[in-house]
């Protein structure tokens, strides 16, 4: 039962996400936020961790909401705690599933094998790279990693790491978007481009 339980938060996270979810966008998050900054600190984490039980939750969505919200410095200190927060809860989700969970993502994600073959040479290398190019959902791969037993402190820093440049990036489009015609909004777009276009490339000669 004890190891059942991750799995069985997620489901019922999933079915929360199905009824109260969907949809979700900036502006929705954004009419829920609190005023106090706190508080409103306190909601992005907690979004953060709903985004690990329903598995499908948007993440940039996240990003640019604390960008909104936040000066630059803090926004990125909480998306760098909230994304920690999330791959941490879904690193546990593989880790204490019983059964063949890698197996079965491995299936439903084919990209996976690529990374099971990657893990074998260099495990830390391997775990950033599979969170700069971004071929598998966050959550699934936090999952399939945490079920290889990976250890947990070479899984975190490569995951963070690895996700820092879109995280960054989307959180600087929150931050400007406010003026899309300025050149901060703009160098943002440009910059989260070309991160897309490295991970791309990167993900064609790892992945394919």
């Amino acid at each position: 039962m004890k190891k059942s339980l991750p799995i069985i938060i997620a489901i019922i996270g999933i079915i929360l996400f199905i009824i109260y979810g969907r949809g979700m966008t900036v502006d929705k998050i954004l009419n829920y936020t609190p005023e106090n900054q706190f508080m409103t600190a306190i909601f992005i984490l907690i979004m953060f961790l709903c985004k690990s039980l329903t598995v499908m939750f948007p993440v940039a969505v996240i990003y640019v909401v604390t960008g909104i919200l936040f000066t630059p410095f803090v926004a990125i200190l909480i998306n760098i705690l909230g994304i920690s927060i999330s791959f941490a809860y879904s690193y546990w989700i593989g880790y204490m599933s019983e059964g063949n969970i890698r197996e079965q993502l491995m299936i439903r994600y084919k990209k996976l094998e690529k990374v099971d073959t990657l893990m074998k040479n260099n495990e830390w290398v391997a775990t950033f790279i599979v969170r700069i190019v971004g071929i598998v959902p966050l959550d699934m791969v936090s999952m399939f990693l945490g079920s290889m037993k990976l250890s947990f402190s070479k899984y975190m820093t490569a995951s963070i790491l690895g996700a820092l440049p879109i995280l960054v990036t989307t959180t600087l489009i929150g931050i400007t978007v406010r003026d899309p015609f300025s050149m901060e909004f703009i160098f943002s777009i440009l910059f989260r481009i070309s991160i897309s276009g490295i991970a791309i490339f990167i993900s064609k000669r790892k992945f394919n």
